[in-house]
């Protein structure tokens, strides 16, 4: 064979060349091994932020079954607490009778006019010692006759309590009406059973309030006596009436707490559902909000597929041209979101620790630090607008008391809950509320003059006392709070803001010293009226 020169190469150009062929090769190769790796990672995250979003959905969604549950208590606590009432009136009315017959029959106006007025009663009646209407708001009764001695009659007859006392739901015979009676003995001049005062309640207008609830197709809402019976339930079912979940293992979880979450499936129709219950405070009653998981879950199965879907998109269109994007963008993209996270930590960390310093850790207000400046910069700018300038100084009545009598955590957990009242009742933008030190709150009330502070400061009193925290060596039976209000009309003579402060406090004191609970002006407080 002969050597042909023309194909020699030499041994460093076959070196650079293969130099020039493997580094490409090395660079597509770490590019798409990076690809490949971001691709997985996207999916990775995307499968994390699919389980938090799920944990999320059901917390939030739990949150929202709570919230409808208090108020869903709240309204029917005040529905049987009202009927009630109304219960006890008509007793009391008994009792001044003096047990005379022909005057007992007068009272029959009295009942009408109760039902008339009061949409959930269908009927009242007084029942006599052996079971007879003796009078009713209707003409015609719907009362079982009174030889099958309904369970109330029987209750009252062999119980002294006076109390009242709700009874399992009835068809009426007149009309067909489900009915949930509520009654209350009457005693005679000597303390003997001489009858019952029975009212009716409507299911029907039960069923009206519940359908306001906004609880999805598969939801339910449920009213059951403590004891399990169930007393109505939407959606509703003529063959879930008289039925019971007591000795259920769902009914024992919900006795163990007053108010709660669980998940479970319910016995009565076998959905999945997350349920809120609670007890109701003066009646022996409790409800519950049943959310279908289903329902509350479709949205995050909407959303996570929808992500994964653009996720899995992203991933094939980063393969498709990862040699030429990634190649030109991944060294700059990399030091850019380096340094957009870096400036996002940075910040928000600024703005954690600014709030810590300005914040009070327990009640959320702003602290004493924060008090001081507000004061000065409002104080300020009222002297620059010639606006006047109001301070409302609250303090919580025998706070010591109740921290020697019910303990420091619960101490903690009333002034939380008096920090939450005053800041919902101070409502306009520019108000400021902080935590004064211990157990005083200051509300700084800019462009207010001293009839409005007082006007705010009555507003605070009335809902802190409307929470009703029970303090039983208070002479109120629960936790009040006593306001000083001051204001300066500005601009000034030689006013100051100290002078405000000492002013709101003073009025404090008065607010103290004359019988707590109750708030009190400062008439000194004024400077000069704005001409």
């Amino acid at each position: 064979m002969h050597a042909d020169k023309s194909f020699d190469v030499p041994e460093s150009s076959l070196k650079q060349g293969d130099t020039r062929e493997s580094s490409p090769r090395r660079a597509v190769t770490t590019i798409m091994s990076f690809v490949v790796f971001v691709c997985v990672a996207l999916l990775g995250v995307n499968v994390w932020l699919a389980l938090q979003a799920r944990d999320e959905a059901i917390r939030q969604a739990t949150m929202a079954d709570m919230n409808l549950t208090r108020a869903m208590a709240q309204q029917m606590n005040s529905l049987f607490s009202e009927t009630a009432r109304i219960l006890d009136t008509v007793a009391f009315e008994l009792g001044r009778l003096n047990e005379d017959f022909i005057a007992v029959q007068h009272m029959q106006p009295m009942l009408v006019n109760y039902a008339a007025a009061t949409e959930q009663i269908y009927s009242l009646f007084v029942i006599d010692a052996q079971g007879h209407r003796i009078v009713s708001s209707k003409s015609t009764g719907n009362l079982p006759a009174s030889d099958l001695l309904p369970d109330y009659f029987t209750y009252h007859r062999d119980s002294p309590n006076l109390a009242r006392h709700l009874g399992k739901p009835y068809l009426s015979r007149v009309g067909n009406v489900w009915l949930i009676p509520v009654s209350r003995r009457l005693n005679d001049l000597k303390g003997q059973f001489a009858g019952v005062v029975l009212a009716t309640i409507k299911v029907a207008h039960i069923q009206q309030l519940l359908a306001d609830y906004e609880i999805g197709q598969f939801g339910a809402l449920s009213l059951s006596l403590s004891n399990g019976d169930l007393l109505t339930r939407r959606p509703f079912a003529a063959s879930d009436m008289n039925k019971t979940v007591a000795g259920t293992s769902q009914f024992m979880l919900l006795q163990k707490h007053h108010s709660g979450t669980i998940e479970f499936v319910s016995p009565l129709d076998g959905v999945e559902r997350v349920v809120s219950y609670q007890f109701l405070k003066d009646n022996p009653l409790f409800v519950t909000v049943a959310l279908s998981k289903q329902e509350l879950l479709q949205p995050w199965r909407t959303t996570t597929f929808v992500q994964t879907v653009w996720i899995v998109l992203l991933c094939g269109l980063v393969g498709l041209l990862g040699n030429k994007v990634v190649r030109s963008t991944h060294d700059r993209l990399r030091d850019e979101n380096m340094l957009r996270a870096t400036r996002d930590e940075l910040t928000l960390s600024n703005a954690q620790l600014l709030h810590l310093a300005r914040h009070d850790g327990l009640t959320g207000l702003a602290n004493r630090r924060y008090f001081d400046e507000t004061l000065m910069q409002d104080f300020a700018s009222a002297l620059s607008t010639r606006q006047p300038l109001a301070l409302i100084m609250v303090d919580v009545d025998h706070f010591k008391l109740y921290n020697d009598i019910y303990g420091h955590p619960a101490g903690d957990r009333c002034l939380q809950a008096v920090a939450r009242s005053i800041a919902s009742a101070v409502c306009r933008p520019h108000d400021f509320v902080a935590r004064y030190g211990g157990e005083e709150i200051a509300v700084l009330l800019p462009a207010t003059d001293t009839g409005e502070a007082v006007v705010i400061a009555e507003r605070i009193r009335v809902a802190v006392a409307n929470m009703r925290l029970p303090f039983t060596s208070s002479v109120f039976g629960y936790v009040s709070i006593s306001a000083g209000a001051a204001a300066h009309v500005l601009p000034g003579s030689g006013a100051s803001a100290d002078e405000l402060l000492s002013a709101a406090d003073r009025a404090l004191y008065r607010a103290k010293k004359g019988g707590r609970n109750r708030v009190m002006a400062e008439p000194d407080s004024t400077i000069f009226s704005v001409p």
